[in-house]
């Protein structure tokens, strides 16, 4: 992108570790942050009637909290 600064930083936003670390890296490379993009979502491909609890839990969790 020309004229604007970016970075990336693969992070698992599932654990609260990862979090920190990335908003960590972000404050070092711009020395704040002034806004966040984030852009994150879980999906089963397959049929509702065919999706575990467990997997049903993680999806929630992972759209919810992340």
């Amino acid at each position: 992108m020309q004229g604007y600064s970016v970075l990336f930083v693969q992070t698992d936003v599932t654990k609260e570790q990862g979090i920190v670390s990335l908003m960590q890296k972000a404050v070092d490379h711009f020395g704040t942050i002034h806004i966040l993009m984030n852009n994150v979502g879980k999906f089963q491909h397959k049929s509702l009637y065919d999706v575990t609890l467990d997997e049903w839990n993680d999806t929630i969790q992972t759209n919810l909290t992340s």
